[in-house]
């Protein structure tokens, strides 16, 4: 059969006419002199996918997941694609009336599902100092750095001599920004601030978000979602995409 007709590729079976050959052999020894920054905006798509948090630590504080069983509370954290968690001293999860080895396990469990501590709190520190000390006793338990905190001012003298004991770190309530930040958002002001999904409400997360970026923050950005206690997820869900939407729109 003429080449000018057709040429039949063995492996396929399939047929190219011959102006289709030329075109194809053509394209072929082109390609390796295209300029590498033709791939460099696709590269910096790909890395912007592989990490839509643009380096910061996105989590979840369980305080949003208080009213569920320790299972349950870790599926949802997993569900809306988040792996840092700040743990809440609840019966239910991990708490101070917990021994030590319970608190280990209940630990693992996180950890077994990809998920990574962060810290434990708000933990009031009001009881003296006995009862702080449990509360550095459970950091250390779980293996976590950094404690969310309330102290009483009666507490302060002995603070500083059990973060150098234990050597762990706290977050004064209102989160010692540092270390430990909640991500969340208010119908309105008041006596007691009105939960609301993220981007539902009056805070200017933007701007949050774009501080955190400039500073480089390193610390535990933690959605604490506080309505719906018994069914929270859908509500951390929206809250997560509307967040990674903002950034998504971050450059």
């Amino acid at each position: 059969m003429p080449f000018d007709e057709q040429i039949q590729e063995p492996c396929h079976m399939t047929t190219i006419s011959r102006r289709q050959w030329i075109k194809a052999t053509a394209l072929a020894t082109v390609a390796p002199a295209l300029p590498l920054t033709t791939f460099a905006p696709a590269a910096a798509a790909a890395a912007e996918q592989a990490d839509p948090w643009h380096g910061l630590k996105v989590g979840v504080a369980t305080y949003t997941l208080r009213e569920l069983p320790i299972e349950e509370a870790i599926k949802g954290v997993k569900r809306v694609g988040l792996k840092y968690v700040s743990i809440k001293n609840v019966k239910n999860h991990i708490d101070l009336s917990h021994p030590p080895e319970l608190r280990k396990e209940r630990a693992q469990m996180f950890r077994d599902a990809g998920l990574t501590l962060l810290s434990i709190g708000n933990v009031s520190m009001r009881s003296g100092e006995a009862e702080t000390r449990k509360a550095f006793e459970m950091a250390r338990d779980i293996g976590v750095p950094t404690i969310v905190c309330a102290p009483s001012l009666d507490a302060i003298p002995f603070l500083d001599e059990m973060v150098k004991q234990f050597d762990i770190r706290l977050a004064i309530h209102n989160h010692g920004p540092e270390d430990d930040l909640h991500m969340k958002d208010i119908y309105a002001l008041g006596d007691k601030n009105t939960p609301i999904e993220s981007g539902r409400g009056i805070l200017d997360s933007k701007s949050i978000l774009a501080a955190l970026l400039k500073i480089k923050y390193q610390g535990l950005v933690g959605f604490e979602y506080e309505k719906d206690a018994k069914d929270p997820v859908p509500g951390l869900a929206e809250s997560v995409g509307y967040i990674k939407g903002l950034l998504a729109g971050m450059t």
